[in-house]
């Protein structure tokens, strides 16, 4: 367990059920593609981020719905090319978390390390991202699950 000190925020990020995009106080921007979602308006959001601030930090969450899905539309190959482009045109935008059983999808989670990608895992009870905002106003933050190697 975990203790956090008094007056201090914590913010957990889980992965989601509904696609999402936001954006933490930190100023880092979490894509989570949820259990499914069209990639291609997904990805049109994401290049407008890019056009509008340089080289933004993202924290890419991919879950194994996601991935089946992926796989039953044959959209694997489209959605590595996409990703692709981010990954090698923002040193940024590399972290990429693969929670619960979506980190043994083996040939997808090579092919994302081959694009460029930093793989982690979730945590035991599935925190992708924690962010902890302190009394002084700063924030510390960092990945909840342990590297893929």
């Amino acid at each position: 367990m975990v203790m956090v000190p008094l007056g201090h925020k914590v913010v957990a990020i889980h992965p989601v059920q509904r696609a999402n995009f936001g954006v933490l106080e930190s100023g880092i921007h979490i894509v989570d593609f949820g259990h499914y979602c069209n990639i291609d308006e997904f990805f049109t959001t994401i290049e407008k981020l890019g056009e509008s601030s340089s080289n933004p930090n993202i924290i890419w969450i991919i879950q194994n719905d996601f991935i089946e899905y992926l796989q039953s539309t044959e959209s694997i190959s489209s959605f590595l090319m996409k990703i692709s482009q981010i990954l090698s045109s923002n040193p940024h935008a590399k972290n990429i978390v693969l929670p619960k059983n979506a980190i043994f999808q083996a040939s997808f989670r090579e092919s994302l390390i081959q694009l460029g990608g930093y793989i982690f895992s979730s945590a035991d009870d599935n925190t992708c991202f924690v962010e902890v905002h302190k009394l002084d106003g700063s924030i510390t933050f960092g990945m909840a699950g342990k590297p893929f190697k």
